[in-house]
């Protein structure tokens, strides 16, 4: 369920790559903002932008110029430490090849960001195993990503997601390494995380998943050239 909070605020966003001899703008002046519970898509071609506002939003990378707030923490001038802590506590990532670590098991890969907070294993263990049941997955906690199918890693990477209860799930073509049918399932799973409350970004070009989405932003040079809310 949306709410007026916004955990998403981002206003007059510049991101130029300083190359030898030229100078590139690969975001241009960007403001948007997510509101709670709210699932939006970020779509556009190769080399509109949008990679480069996703590491932004996940705090991957900082901005030349501009705001970012993030559940009222203003990310833009973070140093690197304070980088790093806004992505272990704030930001759930789901990535399109999964980042499982094939050595740990199932229920240790999603127990892996609280562990890095500090949590003890066994707290960590049993929120691991509530978040794999959200997912529908806790018979595989034992197993190892080379026994799961793609859907299911991709599960394992949602719920590895969303163990830290996370202010905002960004997911960065999560449907591009999956079939069509497994793809469907993923999205289905998306959709019951917003209408549980959750707070989504997804950066696709897949038109279904944008369809799936509450609104989607298009992103062009560098531009936010278009913003649809789906019927």
């Amino acid at each position: 369920m949306e709410s007026n909070t916004n955990i998403v605020d981002v206003r007059g966003l510049r991101k130029v790559y300083r190359e030898t001899e030229t100078h590139v703008v690969a975001l241009d002046n960007v403001s948007l903002t997510v509101h709670g519970g709210e699932f939006v898509a970020i779509v556009g071609a190769s080399g509109s932008g949008k990679s480069t506002l996703l590491h932004l939003l996940g705090a991957l990378d900082t901005p030349t110029s501009g705001v970012y707030e993030l559940n009222g923490k203003n990310v833009a001038t973070m140093n690197d430490d304070d980088l790093s802590v806004v992505r272990r506590t704030d930001i759930g990532f789901v990535f399109q090849v999964f980042n499982l670590i094939g050595q740990l098991t199932v229920l240790d890969n999603v127990s892996l960001p609280l562990r890095y907070t500090g949590i003890k294993d066994c707290d960590a263990e049993v929120r691991a195993l509530e978040s794999l049941t959200r997912v529908g997955l806790s018979h595989r906690a034992t197993h190892l990503p080379s026994q799961l199918s793609g859907g299911e890693k991709q599960r394992v990477a949602i719920a590895r997601a969303l163990v830290i209860e996370p202010a905002l799930v960004l997911a960065d073509e999560p449907t591009g390494n999956l079939d069509s049918q497994t793809g469907c399932a993923i999205l289905e799973l998306f959709e019951t995380l917003h209408r549980d409350g959750h707070t989504i970004v997804v950066v696709t070009h897949d038109e279904n998943v944008a369809k799936r989405a509450d609104r989607v932003i298009t992103i062009s040079d560098g531009n936010i050239v278009r913003s649809e809310v789906n019927a």
